[in-house]
């Protein structure tokens, strides 16, 4: 983007497309070795485990994802299948499913953001450090203005 003052929200927002565009391709390539092993919605789940550091009620977790119970049922059938995840009964409500991440999934989740951060830092050495410091701030005001809509916009895209 120029040096120029961008205006309106509009301007603005048509400004930071390219670098929307960027930082979804860095996002993919973090993701591409897992094609065909995991989905893009089942590494959602392992982010929001591995998020939470508890077991979660099978419920919470489908809303928390905006599927239906019986969707996430089906999701994570396959990560127990492969090890990632394991579900068990609810002492406190036999009724209730807990879920709670593998060690292997933690790797998965650790193994991607590794490489989400590396591509990230290739980037961001290309920059001055006046620019790495004033894309940090924007971020961060980014991020706080987002925040209201974030997260159910991630989880309907499985991210």
């Amino acid at each position: 983007m120029s040096d120029r003052e961008v205006g309106g929200a509009a301007e603005a927002a048509a400004a930071v497309i390219p670098g929307s565009r960027a930082m979804l391709a860095v996002i993919a390539r973090s993701l591409s070795p897992l094609h065909g092993q995991v989905t893009v919605p089942q590494f959602r789940i392992l982010v929001i485990l591995a998020d939470s550091n508890v077991a979660l009620r099978s419920g919470d977790l489908a809303k928390a994802l905006d599927v239906h119970p019986s969707t996430l049922v089906r999701m994570a059938d396959r990560l127990v299948a492969r090890g990632l995840i394991r579900r068990s009964e609810n002492s406190a409500s036999r009724r209730e499913t807990l879920i709670e991440l593998e060690p292997a999934g933690l790797d998965v989740v650790r193994t991607v953001t590794r490489r989400r951060q590396r591509d990230l830092r290739r980037i961001l050495e290309r920059m001055t450090s006046g620019e790495r410091a004033a894309f940090v701030d924007a971020m961060q005001s980014f991020t706080r203005a987002a925040a209201a809509d974030a997260d159910a916009d991630l989880t309907s895209f499985g991210l």
